[in-house]
C-alpha cells in the first residue's frame, strides 16, 4: 500500500474513533486494493455498502467480503440523475464511469475509449432515501463527485464524513464537477469542513476528506469534549513516563558512548598503527618490486646474451664444421697435386735424363761434325789452293 493509502486509513480510523458510524456508503468503490474499500473491510462499522458500475468489480469485491454479512454489494451506475446515462468503457478499468475519456486526457494523456454503454442510473439522493442505506458516512470514489452530490441534499441528512475522489483544479477544465473546488462549493455549503487532502499516485487526482462542523450544544460534543480531555491527560502521563525512560535511556546511551569512545581511541590507534605498518610494508614491497623488476630484466638481458652467444657458439661451429670440411677438401687436392706434380718431376726427370742423353750424344755428334767440318775445311782450303795454282801453269 502507498503512503498516501496508510495516511488516508489513518485519518479515517481517527475519525471512526470521534463519530463512530454506524452505515457506511462507498460510490464507485474500485477494487479491494483501493485504500478506503480495504479499510471499509476491516474497519469496526455496523454495516457497509459498496457499488460499483462494473460486474467484474464486484465479483472482486465479493471473493474478499465473504463470510462478512455486513458488508453489502450493489452493481449499479449512480448518476447526477436518474434515468439512462452513458456509461463509457475506458481502456484503464478504474477509470471507467459517465465521463468521457478524452476529457480526462489532461490527466492521463493515454486514456483511450473502449466502448460506450447506455445504463440506468439512480440518482445519489435516491440512493440515500432508501431504507437500507440510511449512511451517516458517505465515500464518493469516483468522478464527477460534486455532480453526484450536487442534488443529493447532503445537508438535512445524517452524514458526518465525507470522502470525495476530486481532480486538481488546473487539470479539471474540460471536466464539469470533478474538480476540487467544485466539491467544497457543495460540502461547504452543506457545512462540511475539508480536512485534508490527500493525493493519489497521479498527483493531479487527490483525495479530500470532509467532516460536518458540529455546534457546541450538540449531544456529542460534550462527550467528546471529556473524552478529548481524558486523552490528553493520558497523553500527559504518558509523554512524562517516555520522557523519564528516555532520560533513562540517554543516560545508559551515554554511559555506553564513553566506553565504545574509550574503545573507538583504542581501535583508532591501533588502527593509526597499522596504518603505518601498511604504508611500511606497502613501501617495501615496492622496493622489492623494483628490485624484483630489475632482477628480472637482467636476468633477460642475460638470457638474451646467452642466446647471442649461443648463435655466435653455433655460427662458429658451424664455420668451423666447413672449414674442416674444406680442409679435409684442400688436404685431398694436396696430396693429389702433390702426387701429380711427383709423378711430373719424375717424368721431367726421366725427360731431363734423355735430354742429358741426347745432348750427350749431340755433343758426340757435333764432335765429329767438327771435326768432318775441320777435315773438310782443310780439304777446301786445299782444293782452293790448287785451283788458284792451275792458271799459272
Amino acid at each position: 500500500m502507498t503512503h498516501t493509502g496508510t495516511l488516508l486509513q489513518s485519518q479515517l480510523e481517527f475519525l471512526r474513533l470521534l463519530t463512530l458510524p454506524r452505515h457506511a456508503l462507498c460510490v464507485g468503490s474500485g477494487g479491494p486494493d483501493s485504500a478506503s474499500v480495504n479499510w471499509l473491510h476491516n474497519a469496526d462499522i455496523a454495516s457497509v455498502t459498496l457499488i460499483d458500475a462494473e460486474e467484474a468489480v464486484i465479483q472482486s469485491l465479493a471473493s474478499v467480503s465473504a463470510g462478512k454479512p455486513t458488508r453489502r454489494l450493489r452493481h449499479e451506475v449512480v448518476g447526477p440523475h436518474s434515468g439512462a446515462v452513458d456509461f463509457h468503457v475506458a481502456q484503464l478499468a478504474s477509470e471507467s464511469g459517465l465521463i468521457e475519456p478524452e476529457s480526462l486526457h489532461p490527466v492521463w494523456p493515454n486514456l483511450r475509449l473502449r466502448q460506450t454503454q447506455v445504463r440506468e442510473a439512480v440518482s445519489l439522493g435516491e440512493l440515500l432515501d432508501q431504507q437500507d442505506i440510511e449512511a451517516d458516512w458517505l465515500f464518493i470514489d469516483c468522478l464527477p463527485a460534486a455532480a453526484l452530490l450536487e442534488n443529493a441534499r447532503i445537508a438535512g441528512r445524517n452524514i458526518s464524513v465525507v470522502m470525495a475522489r476530486c481532480l486538481q483544479a488546473d487539470k479539471a477544465s474540460m471536466v464539469s464537477g470533478a474538480d476540487l473546488d467544485a466539491v467544497d462549493r457543495v460540502l461547504v455549503e452543506a457545512g462540511f469542513r475539508r480536512l485534508s487532502t490527500l493525493p493519489e499516485r497521479n498527483p493531479a487526482v487527490c483525495c479530500a476528506l470532509y467532516a460536518k462542523e458540529i455546534s457546541p450544544t450538540h449531544p456529542k460534543v460534550a462527550p467528546l469534549t471529556a473524552a478529548a480531555a481524558q486523552a490528553s491527560k493520558v497523553r500527559e502521563e504518558g509523554l512524562r513516563n517516555r520522557i523519564e525512560f528516555a532520560e533513562q535511556q540517554a543516560r545508559s546511551m551515554a554511559q555506553d558512548l564513553e566506553s565504545r569512545v574509550e574503545q573507538l581511541a583504542a581501535s583508532a590507534k591501533l588502527a593509526r598503527e597499522l596504518v603505518e605498518q601498511r604504508y611500511a610494508l606497502e613501501r617495501q614491497h615496492r622496493d622489492l618490486q623494483h628490485e624484483l623488476t630489475l632482477k628480472e630484466q637482467r636476468v633477460l638481458d642475460l638470457q638474451n646474451e646467452v642466446a647471442t652467444l649461443q648463435a655466435r657458439a653455433e655460427a662458429i661451429s658451424a664455420e668451423h664444421t666447413r672449414s674442416l670440411g674444406e680442409a679435409a677438401q684442400a688436404r685431398d687436392r694436396f696430396s693429389q697435386l702433390a702426387t701429380q706434380r711427383q709423378d711430373q718431376i719424375k717424368s721431367l726427370e726421366q725427360q731431363l735424363a734423355q735430354l742429358k742423353e741426347r745432348l750427350a750424344t749431340s755433343d758426340r755428334t757435333n764432335l765429329m761434325l767438327r771435326a768432318e767440318a775441320d777435315k773438310a775445311e782443310s780439304q777446301i782450303a786445299l782444293i782452293r789452293d790448287f785451283l788458284l795454282q792451275e792458271p799459272r801453269r
